[in-house]
């Protein structure tokens, strides 16, 4: 049988597709807006990096500026004022470190900070206490401090100041005048055999004058009379070293 269709056509390649169009790209969503406070939360740690930064460089005015401007943008992070309170420190100026660090654990309290910057603070706290002489206050600070966070800096702090404090009693319960009633006292005691008596006002003595070897010679005789003979010997070599 005949055909029009030639072989040539059947063998002929079909046309290539068209290419396809490109797919569009997306248009960039724009990047969501800050809430205000976490805006003023950046803007704050962004000024307390650069407040450090000058700290480091120990241009402390500078810095101290620079924390104000941290707290002024966001009041609620307390390391902002700890560590103004460190600069202050540096400078010197315990008064303002107490009152720096007071505001700032206000701010601790209100946002439930950890108890490691709680500690901090009260550490800085106790720090300036100690430096203005407030030996009891220091202490109290840093049992504070202690409670929240222990570290081995506070604990030879507190140490250190109830040492201090210790030796502050002393030299403030010290009166001459007062040393020589009790010593009379006690010699009335020992006159009368009351040995017991006659030692502790001896003692009383001794606190309020330890600077006289007489007290301590009375004091010791006093313990013979008791059979106390080690703290007799004591006293007796105190009295040495005083009056040789």
């Amino acid at each position: 049988w005949s055909s029009d269709v030639c072989s040539s056509d059947l063998d002929a390649p079909a046309p290539a597709p068209a290419p396809a169009e490109p797919a569009a790209e997306p248009e960039p969503e724009p990047e969501p807006e800050l809430a205000p406070e976490e805006k003023a939360k950046q803007e704050g740690l962004a000024l307390k990096d650069a407040a450090n930064k000058l700290y480091k460089a120990k241009q402390f005015p500078e810095a101290i500026a620079k924390y104000e401007e941290a707290i002024a943008v966001f009041g609620d992070d307390c390391s902002f004022f700890f560590n103004q309170a460190a600069v202050l420190t540096t400078l010197g100026e315990f008064e303002k470190v107490i009152e720096v660090c007071t505001a700032g654990m206000e701010v601790a309290d209100r946002t439930f900070a950890s108890y490691q910057l709680k500690a901090r603070g009260l550490q800085r706290i106790g720090n300036a206490q100690a430096k203005l002489g407030n030996l009891e206050g220091a202490v109290e600070s840093f049992s504070k401090s202690l409670s929240n966070a222990r570290t081995k800096q506070t604990l030879e702090l507190l140490r250190k100041a109830e040492a201090d404090l210790t030796e502050k009693k002393k030299r403030d319960y010290i009166d001459p005048a007062k040393a020589l009633e009790a010593k009379n006292e006690g010699n009335e005691h020992f006159k009368k055999a009351d040995f017991p008596a006659a030692v502790k006002s001896y003692s009383e003595a001794i606190k309020r004058d330890p600077s006289s070897s007489v007290y301590l010679t009375n004091r010791a005789l006093a313990f013979t009379k008791l059979g106390a003979f080690p703290s007799a010997e004591e006293d007796c070599n105190a009295a040495l070293v005083l009056d040789p």
